[in-house]
């Protein structure tokens, strides 16, 4: 088990406790849906994630990806709304890479979390690799590897994906790169992949 509080390095240390306490009681509740079947596994994405494998930065944004037998969000959704959450599933459309997300919303109604389901027999064995973090001492959450993080990072795209992606390549030493490039080749990002290497290299 790793601890990660040192490495969520935010703006200071009640905000720190917030967005801790937060990400613990949601973990709880995905917990329980675990144990009791609604979801088969879960884990931490996102920017939380990449400040535990890497620098840490800035980020107020929670993100959950989930192994269940269906992506159909609303079991979940129905045993959110019993532990009194605010909750809206959005549906993704015919466009959409994702099949769905279940926000979560705060009592001042701004987005605390988003929780996606898997949709690739390789995002699902992802989330199954996980490795358990301790988040403040409060609650052990599974987190990506730092290998698999990096692959859902490339296939997302983005402008700060891309950073983090770079930072993750450059703060991770030791990565198991047979597993990097399997999951490269299986996410369909091996090109992305080898040109941020050789941008990297080059510098």
């Amino acid at each position: 088990m790793i601890c990660a509080v040192n490495y969520l390095n935010l703006e200071n240390e009640k905000r720190m406790k917030n967005i801790s306490d937060t990400l613990s009681e949601l973990a709880a509740v995905l917990d329980e849906a675990a144990d009791i079947g609604i979801i088969k596994a879960y884990s931490l994405i996102g920017g939380l994630a990449v400040s535990t494998r890497g620098r840490p930065r800035a980020t107020n944004d929670i993100d959950f990806m989930i192994l269940s037998s269906t992506t159909d969000l609303k079991p979940l959704k129905k045993y959110f709304d019993q532990k009194k959450y605010d909750c809206v599933l959005f549906k993704g459309d015919a466009h959409d890479p994702l099949p769905g997300v279940l926000r979560i919303y705060s009592e001042e109604r701004l987005e605390i979390a988003d929780i996606i389901p898997t949709n690739s027999k390789w995002q699902d064995e992802m989330v199954m690799a996980s490795e358990k973090v301790e988040f403040g001492g409060n609650h052990s959450v599974p987190v990506l590897l730092a290998e698999d993080l990096i692959i859902l990072k490339l296939k997302a795209g983005g402008t700060q994906d891309i950073l983090d992606v770079e930072m993750l390549l450059q703060t991770n030493k030791q990565l198991d790169e047979n597993r990097l490039m399997i999951m490269a080749s299986r996410s369909g990002t091996k090109k992305s992949l080898e040109k941020i290497r050789k941008k990297l290299t080059a510098k």
